[in-house]
């Protein structure tokens, strides 16, 4: 009979500027986390519809084509991810994060690779 080998938790990491995301990347596979790494909101909403849910998602406010904010907004619909912890990061210092924005954590670049990594353990923990 075949087993049946459930997905390793992941963390989804979303950011159009490769460097960044090879950089997250890299630091959550350090940690001991499986990161999947994405270059638009448009591969995310593709990998909402077959992946099973991350522990985390590391967010980049800024993403071309489908803006953050829609792809938060359809990740906090779809019940399966509503509860997965957010981790906004951006670049942009005038950035701004509404205050009723479903995150757990406002990140600026440069990344902070130590920081990024006690938040992202912290946000898991909570969840």
């Amino acid at each position: 009979m075949a087993r049946c080998v459930p997905d390793p938790p992941y963390v989804l990491v979303v950011d159009d500027d490769r460097s960044t995301r090879e950089l997250v990347g890299d630091a959550l596979y350090r940690e001991g986390l499986v990161p999947l790494l994405v270059s638009s909101g448009e591969e995310a909403v593709d990998m909402m519809r077959g992946a099973s849910v991350p522990v985390l998602i590391v967010l980049e406010l800024g993403l071309r084509g489908m803006r953050s904010w829609q792809l938060l907004a359809k990740l906090k619909a779809d019940e399966r991810w509503a509860r997965t912890p957010t981790l906004l990061i951006s670049s942009r210092p005038e950035a701004q994060v509404p205050q009723d924005m479903p995150i757990a954590a406002f990140l600026r670049k440069p990344i902070d690779v130590e920081l990024l990594l006690r938040v992202a353990r912290e946000a898991i923990h909570r969840a």
